[in-house]
């Protein structure tokens, strides 16, 4: 079963901002990391505690680690 991705409205603003303000940054999250984690949903490290039905995944942009969550 294929896997879709909703932005919700917030995450979509933050999206937006993130990629005027950056658009390397931007370009690596919509055409690298968006379609892996589509394509491989449970490779995120569950989170733990009142968060558990959350994910998260890790990635390095221009020697700096950054992280997401869904």
């Amino acid at each position: 079963m294929p896997f879709q991705l909703k932005l919700k409205q917030a995450a979509a603003k933050d999206l937006y901002r993130l990629v005027k303000k950056n658009k390397s940054l931007g370009r690596v999250i919509i055409n690298q990391v968006l379609p892996e984690i589509v394509d491989k949903p449970f490779q995120g490290k569950m989170k733990q505690g009142d968060l558990s039905r959350f994910r998260s995944w890790n990635f390095n942009f221009e020697g700096t680690r950054l992280s997401g969550s869904l």
